[in-house]
């Protein structure tokens, strides 16, 4: 279904139907169905912490933690002043 390279994993060609595809079908009676491309990152830990603390200064790195086969954060959006 998906296959895994380098902590990144691509789903192809999944298939979705809404209640529209189905209103129009095709001149068989076959309903159409969109595909969609998913792609997603599986971070390694403390990953995701060192490109936040790295990239987005304006958030605090509340705590960080694994929830379904990937690395979490809670964060706050904090003022950052520069003078």
């Amino acid at each position: 279904m998906g296959s895994a390279e380098g902590g990144q994993t691509s789903w192809d060609n999944t298939s979705v139907s809404t209640s529209q595809d189905s209103l129009q079908s095709s001149d068989n009676g076959i309903a159409h169905s969109t595909n969609y491309h998913r792609y997603y990152h599986v971070f390694r830990e403390r990953e995701l912490d060192k490109l936040i603390e790295k990239y987005v200064q304006n958030l605090h790195i509340i705590s960080s933690y694994y929830d379904h086969a990937n690395w979490c954060i809670i964060a706050e959006k904090v003022q950052v002043w520069t003078i």
